[in-house]
């Protein structure tokens, strides 16, 4: 998946510097257009199983990641979560 793929988000706007790739928020917004691409596709196609659980397993590590980011530094949550509309539950 290139960068011209992803759909509406500009990844390389998280990085910190050019060969940045594991900043949390690179990797939340990398995920998030991962997410949005393949929700449209398995929408499409409903039968496509194994995009479902590709679909899953990617809303499962930014859970992760969103989780962390939130632990480390509230702030950088918070501005992320509101530039990239993601709801996120805090207790569940």
């Amino acid at each position: 998946m290139s960068t011209t793929d992803k759909q509406n988000i500009d990844v390389n706007a998280y990085k910190q510097s050019d060969n940045d790739c594991g900043s949390p928020e690179y990797q939340i917004a990398s995920l998030t257009a991962g997410i949005k691409e393949l929700t449209s596709h398995c929408q499409e196609h409903k039968k496509d199983n194994s995009a479902v659980r590709g679909l899953k397993t990617m809303v499962e590590k930014r859970k992760k990641l969103l989780k962390y980011l939130q632990t480390k530094s509230f702030s950088r949550f918070m501005k992320i979560v509101k530039e990239l509309n993601i709801r996120y539950r805090t207790s569940q």
